[in-house]
């Protein structure tokens, strides 16, 4: 003979399920916190006007461009060339 919780335990199992999806319903309709969304966006630097354009990317700049040299990729001036076209790998270049 079963026992009474064998028996219940459909039942149990369906009332979880029940209150598992309402807790999360619940919590989708919750606005998201500013430090959460904060934290998902990353830091945000903010740069010094007087540097001029900055590559988001490398953060080269037009005094400090990269090693072997670049230019803007758009009139925006938010990515260089080299972070734009970022040339392929070598074996050379595979440190393991």
């Amino acid at each position: 003979m079963a026992s009474r919780a064998e028996l219940t335990a459909p039942a149990a199992t369906r009332a979880y399920t029940a209150h598992y999806h309402a807790c999360l319903d619940a919590l989708g309709t919750l606005p998201t916190p500013e430090s959460a969304m904060a934290a998902l966006r990353g830091p945000a630097w903010r740069i010094p006007a007087d540097l001029g354009p900055v590559c988001l990317s490398c953060g080269c700049s037009e005094a400090d461009a990269c090693p072997d040299g670049c230019g803007w990729e758009d009139e925006r001036q938010i990515r260089c060339t080299v972070c734009a076209n970022p040339r392929p790998l070598d074996d050379d270049d595979i440190p393991f």
